[in-house]
């Protein structure tokens, strides 16, 4: 900006590639601080859901499309496995597309040249979804501490990715806030599978009626 105010860029397509930079990290300073206030509040318990029957195969369509062309560059390919009649969950849809972003989103910065699936089944009261991609894989020693705030591991230093660490710490405290499960298994070279369970809305409906409470499945 210095430079640009001081009149030391010459040439117009050289302006432009320093705007783009500028535009760049205002960008990510932007994700930063939505990042902070939204893990902030969520450990303060100040986040409410807007809960409705939520249809997770038009959900997971729409994020998958949204990384499709960021995947193409990186010649990944990103596959739908979800059933026709997947039953629909209970959940604020908003809140899932951040879950499914923030997966998905992952997976795709770690992953070249291999394959992404999302996939959703029914498991009892609850949906089974699973993003699993073939790429670098996390190593053991890290996959307890991947949920906490800041966290990096080897996996993005040795790339030199850019990134807050947030957005698995948030992608679980929303999981947990639905009162669903999430889990990661991972294999350095070979790739990384996240499973989480959602309820399904008549799961939710039965055990309010019975008085019940209730856990995710823990089977794998």
């Amino acid at each position: 900006m210095e430079a640009l105010q001081d009149g030391l860029i010459e040439g117009e397509d050289e302006r432009q590639k320093y705007f783009q930079i500028m535009y760049q990290e205002t960008l990510q300073m932007s994700c930063l601080i939505d990042d902070l206030m939204d893990l902030i509040k969520l450990e303060k318990k100040e986040v409410s859901l807007f809960k409705t029957a939520v249809d997770l195969r038009e959900v997971i369509k729409k994020v998958a499309f949204l990384f499709h062309h960021e995947a193409d560059e990186k010649q990944t390919s990103i596959e739908i496995h979800v059933l026709d009649d997947l039953p629909q969950i209970y959940a604020d849809r908003h809140r899932v597309v951040q879950i499914l972003k923030n997966l998905l989103h992952n997976a795709v910065k770690f992953t070249d040249q291999g394959t992404i699936k999302m996939m959703a089944v029914p498991d009892g009261k609850y949906v089974k979804v699973q993003v699993a991609d073939t790429g670098m894989g996390i190593p053991q020693n890290d996959l307890e501490r991947i949920w906490e705030r800041f966290f990096k591991g080897d996996r993005v230093r040795s790339k030199n990715n850019k990134g807050s660490g947030l957005g698995l710490a948030i992608v679980k405290q929303l999981v947990e806030l639905h009162q669903g499960k999430i889990s990661v298994e991972s294999e350095l070279g070979k790739g990384t599978v996240f499973t989480l369970w959602l309820p399904v809305i008549d799961g939710i409906t039965n055990e309010v009626k019975t008085g019940n409470s209730f856990s995710p499945h823990t089977h794998e």
